[in-house]
């Protein structure tokens, strides 16, 4: 069997058990048992359990946006397009922790590993997000923008309200996060820019 082939049996039956006990209490001894493989063996393709949850996490975040992707395609109107984008996002970052039973700490431990998947998939949020963007300013925004620009800071107001969110719950469990009081705040933000960026630009005297 190819390695390649060998890594997305190892990754298949990690997904199962990081769903099934949750991150800290899944081994790489079980992960090897389901697959017929040692945890020694299981070294000579990954590093270590970390590096097959980053893995895993990059596999589920990318199927996540490419389906996505193709539901928001076939949404009309651009403004509802990028609303339902920053609802689902936040839908699947709820169902994220609540899936692999992360804690704080379980989040801080495995940071340092997620740093190239974040600016992965950051990169390919922004990109998605611009081109929804160049649609509405042809569309129906009165005003021209750096597109990319504002894409970016929209993401950034997403990832600020969920910190906040964590900093007031003093950095508890992520399930006890108040994530439809995170979808409000980020829905009532986002949409007064796309009101300013749609208004249009006052004349100077």
């Amino acid at each position: 069997m190819a390695k390649s082939d060998k890594k997305q049996m190892i990754l298949k039956a990690a997904a199962d058990c990081f769903s099934r006990y949750g991150y800290e209490k899944t081994t790489l001894d079980e992960i090897g048992r389901q697959v017929g493989l040692t945890k020694t063996s299981i070294y000579y393709y990954y590093a270590n359990k970390e590096s097959i949850f980053t893995e895993v996490i990059y596999l589920e975040m990318d199927e996540f946006l490419n389906n996505l992707h193709k539901r928001i395609d076939k949404v009309p109107n651009c403004r509802d397009k990028i609303l339902i984008y920053l609802r689902e996002k936040i839908l699947y970052m709820q169902q994220l922790f609540y899936l692999h039973n992360l804690s704080i700490e379980t989040i801080a431990h495995v940071q340092p590993f997620f740093v190239d998947l974040f600016k992965s998939v950051l990169k390919k949020e922004v990109n998605f997000l611009n081109e929804i963007l160049i649609y509405c300013q042809k569309d129906c925004m009165n005003r021209e923008y750096d597109t990319k620009r504002v894409a970016y800071n929209i993401l950034n107001i997403l990832d600020a309200l969920r910190l906040g969110a964590l900093l007031e719950q003093n950095f508890r469990f992520p399930p006890h996060i108040d994530y439809k009081k995170i979808e409000e705040e980020v829905i009532f933000t986002v949409s007064l820019i796309l009101d300013g960026l749609q208004a249009p630009p006052k004349k100077l005297e």
